[in-house]
């Protein structure tokens, strides 16, 4: 979703030290809604902080009802949505199938896991969170 190298940026400390201000670089995701490229994020709330747009500047400060925020932050499911149930990762695959089946699919599209299904699942090796694998 990002990437800078810089001199200073390699000479800084863990990013655990980073400010909680965020990082200020553009992301793809921004530079993607300047050029009038559709974009999205599918995610649920339990994204275990997978989502690195979450971590830059203009997406902490980004509203609800912003592009920012409801391509790259609203999780599908997410309870502000008025009368939507908690979702987990069913509702992800469901939202993004339907948007498929539906031709609404953005022109690109970020799948972010749900904790429980990640490669981090119970850090249970790889292959046993294969959840997501796309076969033909």
């Amino acid at each position: 979703m990002s990437v800078q190298v810089a001199p200073d940026v390699i000479r800084s400390p863990p990013a655990a030290s980073e400010p909680a201000a965020g990082f200020e670089w553009s992301t793809y995701a921004e530079r993607l809604e300047r050029a009038g490229v559709s974009w999205r994020t599918y995610q649920a709330l339990d994204d275990f902080d997978d989502n690195a747009l979450a971590w830059f500047t203009s997406f902490i400060r980004a509203k609800p009802g912003s592009a920012l925020y409801e391509r790259g932050l609203r999780a599908v499911g997410d309870p502000a949505e008025q009368g939507a149930p908690f979702a987990m990762g069913d509702a992800l695959v469901e939202a993004f199938a339907a948007d498929v089946r539906d031709d609404r699919l953005p022109q690109v599209s970020w799948l972010i896991a749900p904790a429980a299904l990640s490669e981090h699942a119970n850090y249970a090796p790889p292959s046993e969170c294969t959840d997501y694998d796309l076969a033909p």
